[in-house]
């Protein structure tokens, strides 16, 4: 954020409910993905306009940079019914994104009770830590991995049981039309870490992946690897993202 924000983009930096810092009400339907679909609309219309430039209309391309289940999101509102593509999207990055051709499906854990999920919860922010950070992040080689490894066990341990309850089992993934019709109207980027065990690049049959993914989009659209980097790939590797991404804003695609 902070180096886009230096070389004169305007950035606006958005979590959803339930995510990252942001608000997590004991409201069961707060976390619909339908709910958290028309949020994201609604922010990128408000903030996603054309600015006045001495006294005329400068045109400003929007690019929503998106990351795991906020591709989800993402791709839903373009590639979805027209009440909710009047947002102005010009182009995707999508980090960490998949495609589940059998549609996802909670995984039983989270239909026990919140105060069982809550005894547990530090059993299941280690396995999660485990599949979504690279190893040299889990051991801390460097000042800035050490840093990535905190924020991780700092969410993870912010996050009430009720909320990630809720929030799993109500999950929803873009169907693959809604995919191939994000795809037919706006350039899309795939950026995704090569030691990803949350969404892997490719994976068996039948399961979620990027490359499932990127099969529903239309030929050449780019996918990057970055290397020694997991799921939080723009945390262990902000420059290798940001050079990815400066390649697509250059690319001419817009």
């Amino acid at each position: 954020m902070a180096y886009y924000a230096a070389a004169g983009h305007e950035v606006v930096a958005y979590d959803y409910l339930g995510c990252g810092r942001s608000p997590k009400p004991r409201d069961w339907y707060a976390y619909s993905f339908l709910e958290l679909r028309a949020d994201l609309a609604a922010m990128v219309v408000r903030y996603g306009r054309a600015t006045q430039v001495l006294g005329g209309s400068e045109e400003k391309k929007n690019l929503l940079v998106c990351h795991s289940a906020g591709c989800a999101l993402a791709l839903g509102i373009v590639g979805a019914a027209p009440v909710e593509t009047s947002a102005p999207i010009d182009g995707l990055v999508l980090m960490g994104a998949s495609f589940h051709p059998k549609g996802f499906k909670a995984p039983s854990i989270f239909y026990c009770p919140a105060l069982v999920l809550g005894w547990i919860q530090p059993m299941l922010s280690a396995g999660f830590e485990a599949l979504a950070l690279h190893a040299k992040t889990l051991s801390s080689v460097t000042p800035e991995r050490h840093h990535v490894l905190q924020l991780a066990q700092e969410v993870n341990a912010s996050n009430p049981p009720y909320m990630f309850k809720a929030y799993y089992r109500q999950l929803v993934l873009p169907t693959a039309d809604e995919v191939r019709a994000a795809g037919a109207k706006v350039p899309i980027l795939l950026i995704c870490g090569d030691s990803d065990k949350l969404v892997p690049r490719t994976s068996t049959e039948g399961a979620g992946s990027t490359e499932a993914l990127l099969a529903l989009l239309p030929p050449g659209t780019p996918i990057h690897e970055v290397p020694e980097a997991s799921h939080q790939l723009m945390q262990e590797d902000p420059r290798a993202c940001s050079a990815i991404i400066d390649g697509f804003l250059s690319s001419g695609r817009f």
